[in-house]
């Protein structure tokens, strides 16, 4: 995930407990002096050990949506 952006951040994360305890963490995209421009996917870390419960397809999306973000943000206004 360190490879990903350094516009992409985590908001608020849910605790969940089942077989597996974990955090679900929305990722959500930035851009300096716009702020966040939206949610481009969620991530899962292992509660107990830190672990990021992910896997390259998860990543590729994440990154398809927020390019998305980034080339809405940079169209002129009154498109």
């Amino acid at each position: 995930m360190h490879e990903l952006s350094t516009q992409l951040g985590g908001d608020a994360p849910e605790l969940t407990v089942g077989e597996r305890v974990y955090w679900t963490v929305p990722v959500v995209f930035t851009l300096p002096g716009k702020g966040v421009l939206g949610r481009v996917g969620t991530l899962r870390v292992d509660a107990g050990t830190g672990e990021l419960l992910t896997d390259p397809q998860t990543e590729q999306e994440m990154m398809r949506h927020a390019e998305q973000l980034a080339q809405r943000a940079a169209l002129p206004t009154g498109i």
